[in-house]
Order: structure tokens, then sequence, then C-alpha cells
């Protein structure tokens, strides 16, 4: 059994102050590293939802889909089927391995969730380093998700939260969905003949070879381009304002007051 402890502090006024512009100082790190990443390049992400690959970007780079729960559902299955034995139906409390079963399938559930989260922010992390605007489709995933029978898919690739951890580690730039896929991206030629399955395709008016997903990639990052000065440029992932960073200036210190705080303990708190 661990114990954790709460303390509050008394500060006197000259602490207090010290203590604002201390914390302060967080807020002007933050703005100073959002200022070094201003180099003005964007690049066209194209979403993949039928084959392994996860996301493909304007200049030519692929990310393969991990499908962390994909990869689990053998092993989720077999337990799953073991608590469905556990069940006792007409029972208000389970048996303790019905309990234990449970938070088997509980923790590879997490395990999962949380390899997911690790590898998109990563790849946030990357894309934001490299590029000032992040240019993605228009699109509604809740829809894709129930309408198109894709749901498994869609929530095992995270998607959506990629788009969120963009919104805030750079600026994103959210693009018409439309015909991006069949416009060429050299004469602007739209192919209405094309397929899912028509991975590479050769427009019929300029004669150039496409790679179907670079192609829309780089159209996405033409149309945020053309309308970055307009309604695109300061939208985050759930399509809302995005708030205004201000650069504050660094406050000059307070040498002396940062000795003699008077410190209470409260309730002791367990911990399990």
């Amino acid at each position: 059994m661990l114990k954790a402890y709460e303390y509050r502090i008394y500060p006197t006024p000259e602490q207090e102050v010290f203590l604002k512009k201390t914390l302060g100082l967080c807020r002007l790190y933050w703005n100073v590293a959002l200022d070094h990443n201003k180099n003005g390049r964007i690049v066209g992400v194209d979403w993949n939802i039928h084959n392994d690959e996860f996301c493909v970007m304007s200049d030519g780079t692929k990310v393969k889909s991990p499908m962390y729960l994909r990869r689990a559902e053998k092993r989720l299955a077999r337990h799953q089927r073991h608590l469905s034995k556990l069940y006792k139906k007409g029972q208000e409390t389970q048996s303790h391995g019905y309990e234990k079963e449970k938070r088997r399938v509980a923790v590879i559930h997490e395990k999962a969730a949380n390899k997911r989260k690790d590898f998109l922010h990563k790849l946030s992390r990357e894309i934001a380093n490299e590029y000032e605007f992040v240019a993605v489709e228009d699109i509604n995933l809740q829809t894709m998700a129930s309408g198109l029978r894709h749901g498994k898919v869609v929530g095992d690739q995270g998607f959506g939260m990629l788009r969120n951890f963009l919104a805030y580690k750079t600026n994103l730039v959210k693009a018409p969905a439309a015909y991006t896929s069949q416009t060429c991206s050299v004469c602007g030629n739209k192919s209405s003949k094309l397929t899912l399955s028509d991975r590479e395709w050769l427009c019929s008016e300029c004669g150039t070879s496409h790679d179907r997903d670079v192609n829309a990639a780089k159209n996405i990052e033409a149309l945020a381009a053309n309308s970055r000065s307009g309604i695109y440029r300061s939208q985050n992932a759930s399509g809302g304002p995005r708030s205004p960073v201000k650069l504050e200036s660094p406050k000059p210190s307070t040498r002396g007051v940062e000795s003699s705080l008077r410190v209470e303990p409260t309730n002791p708190c367990a911990v399990s």
C-alpha cells in the first residue's frame, strides 16, 4: 500500500510574485518553440484506409499502419471466449476468475491504445518538425466508420487522433476532399473512370503517370496552399478556430524570495 500526501503552500506576498513570474515562463518557452517552426513549408497528407499504408504525404513518404488491435485480435478473441464461458447469467456478483479474465481483456485493449497513441505522437512530431502547415482532407470519420462499415479500421488506425495531435503541434489546414484522387496534380484533368482498385493511373491529357495516393496528397497540398489565407488556415482538428498564441517577454527574476515557504501537509491519501 502506497501513501500520497497533499501539501498546501502559504507563500508570502513576495513569494507569490516570484511564483507567478516563474510559472509564466513556461508559456514563453512554448511560444519560442512554436516560433522556431515558422519555415513556411506545407505538406499534404492523404489518409489510406484500404491497405496497410496508414497515410501518404505529398513529398512521396508512405507510412505503414501498425494496426495494433489487429495484431492482438487472436489473443483478444481467446480471452474473450474464456470470459464468456465464465459469465454466470442471473448472478449479481461474478466469480473471481471472471473478474480476473475481464481485467486481462481490458489490459489488451489498453496496451493497443497506448501503442497507437505513442506511434501517432512520434509521427506527428516528425511532421511538425519539418513543416509549418499540414494539409489533410476535411472528412467526417464518424460517418465513414458507421456508414461504410470501417469502424474497426478507422479506430485502429487513429487518423482522427493524428489530426488532433497535429492541430496543436503545428498549423492544421483542412482542404475539400472531393476528387483529390481522380484529378491530375499536373494539368488538373479529372478522370472519372477510376475505381478504388486502380492504384496507379495515366493522365489522358498530359500523359503523366500517377500513384493514386501520392497524387491525392499533392492535390490536397495545392488546395490548402491556395486557401491558406482564407477560411481553412485557422482551423483545428474539430473544425473550430485555433486559439491565438502570443509571444511573451521574459520577466526579471526575484532573487532571495524562493526560500522559507510555509508548507503544511493535509490529510494523507491512500493509493492502491
